[in-house]
This record gives structure tokens, C-alpha cells and sequence, in this order.
């Protein structure tokens, strides 16, 4: 358990908050963007967080594998499993509401709309690793995971 919590927490801040979003964001080159030969970033950001999503909810597609991170949390502290789910939800709504390939929103000035959107995405992703880090703590696991 506490493998799979630290694994899907560094892919919500090392690699989609991080490396994908935050990089990109911050230098604007398009070779700092995920895919950086094709259109494919948004769509690539969000199987990420659909996997994450797959782990904490133990389902696969729409197949339910039995209990899940989400249950456990739900009998030990509810109100942080509506944090977990809440964050991913935000994440992906962040994601859904990129309507400009990532490469143009990169050429775009830090405080334009397609910007902010790109970078409030970038944010809602590292909650999603804040959750995990909580949700690990109240399991009585530790997990270290940079800048969280």
C-alpha cells in the first residue's frame, strides 16, 4: 500500500505537476512540453491522472477489483477521501478545460487565461500528491515525497 500511495503521489507532483506542467510552464519551450513532437500533452496529462484515479478507486476502466484506498479512508477519515477525490476531480477539470494545444498556451503571455488555466491545472495536480501524503499519514505509512 504504501509503495502504491508513494508511486501515484510522485506521479501527481514529480511528474505531472513537475516535470510535465511546471517546467513547460515556466521556461515556455515547447521541448520542455511532454510531447513535445505531437499534440498529445493534455490527453497524456490526463491517462496520468486517470491512473491515479484507477489505483485510489481500485477499478479498472468501469471493473471494480475490490476494496479500494478510497474505502479504507472512508471508514478511517472521510473527510479525506472527499479531499483525494475532490482533488482529482479538480485536477482533471483543469486538464478537460485546456482548449488550446499545450505548445500555443507556451508561446502565450504568464498572465493570460490559457495560461492561469494551465497553471491552476498544474496546482490541482500537486494537491492530488498532498492528499496521498495525508491520506498515507493517517494510514500510519510514510512516504517522502519532494516539495510536499
Amino acid at each position: 500500500l504504501g509503495r502504491g500511495l508513494h508511486g501515484a503521489a510522485s506521479l501527481a507532483t514529480i511528474e505531472v505537476y513537475g516535470e510535465r506542467l511546471s517546467v513547460a510552464l515556466d521556461s515556455g519551450s515547447q521541448e520542455d512540453e511532454h510531447s513535445c513532437f505531437s499534440d498529445n500533452t493534455v490527453a497524456d496529462l490526463l491517462s496520468d491522472v486517470e491512473g491515479i484515479e484507477f489505483f485510489v478507486s481500485a477499478r479498472y476502466e468501469d471493473a471494480p477489483l475490490g476494496a479500494s484506498v478510497l474505502d479504507l479512508l472512508r471508514w478511517r477519515k472521510p473527510s479525506l477521501a472527499a479531499r483525494l477525490e475532490d482533488s482529482i476531480a479538480a485536477t482533471r477539470a483543469g486538464l478537460l478545460a485546456i482548449d488550446e494545444r499545450f505548445d500555443q498556451i507556451l508561446l502565450q503571455p504568464a498572465d493570460s487565461p490559457a495560461r492561469l488555466q494551465a497553471e491552476a491545472a498544474a496546482e490541482a495536480a500537486r494537491q492530488i500528491a498532498v492528499a496521498l501524503k495525508a491520506a498515507a499519514e493517517e494510514l500510519g505509512i510514510n512516504i517522502v515525497i519532494p516539495g510536499v
